[in-house]
């Protein structure tokens, strides 16, 4: 019974894991696994940033998703809305050579007051970050272009967002509104070479 075990265990797992005969299973180039991401915690707000992957082709757009928790026990508000991306940068520093790119969300100002984000007690929110929705501000080269493609290397992205008081109608109890900074831990990436 034992021998026969032992002879089946390794067809089951083939079956399972679609025909490859291996524990872990080697992971290479554009192809690598999703990075865990890391959270960082203010005045009960948590925000935490995640890459798909990270290696990403010279041709592939790097693509991530901002994890956003009210850790209260009671509702909050933010403003401007999580989905406009308004008031985020976005910083990316090149890790050998420390050149730092820069860009802000190209959200116009007029539509703040449009979208207010609720998060009610320990509710979360992910967000898929658009690069095609910021532009680069400090590098020269790349100055007003989309945030769509980076020169191959390894990179540190972070996110800093902002969120403003909110001025409501004193007699209208509404949740209270989250204001100030809050800034992500920084996730690891690398573009590779054409």
């Amino acid at each position: 019974m034992r021998k026969i075990n032992r002879l089946i265990r390794p067809i089951l797992a083939m079956l399972i894991t679609g025909g490859v005969m291996t524990n872990s299973p080697s992971i290479t180039g554009a192809e690598s696994t999703k990075p865990a991401a890391v959270q960082t915690v203010k005045d009960g707000l948590s925000v935490s940033i995640g890459s798909e992957r990270d290696v990403y082709a010279a041709d592939q757009t790097p693509a991530f998703d901002v994890n956003v928790t009210n850790t209260r026990d009671s509702a909050i508000r933010l403003s401007p809305g999580l989905s406009m991306f308004d008031m985020w940068t976005i910083t990316i520093q090149e890790t050998s050579s420390g050149v730092t790119y820069r860009a802000h969300s190209t959200a116009e100002y007029r539509r703040r007051i449009k979208e207010i984000t609720t998060l009610g007690a320990k509710e979360s929110k992910s967000i898929h970050l658009d690069f095609s929705k910021f532009q680069f501000i400090n590098a020269h080269q790349l100055q007003g272009q989309a945030l769509t493609r980076l020169p191959a290397g390894k990179y540190r992205l972070t996110i800093s967002m902002k969120f403003e008081p909110i001025f409501d109608i004193p007699e209208v109890k509404k949740p209270d509104a989250w204001a100030g900074e809050i800034k992500t831990d920084a996730v690891l990436f690398e573009v590779a070479a054409k």
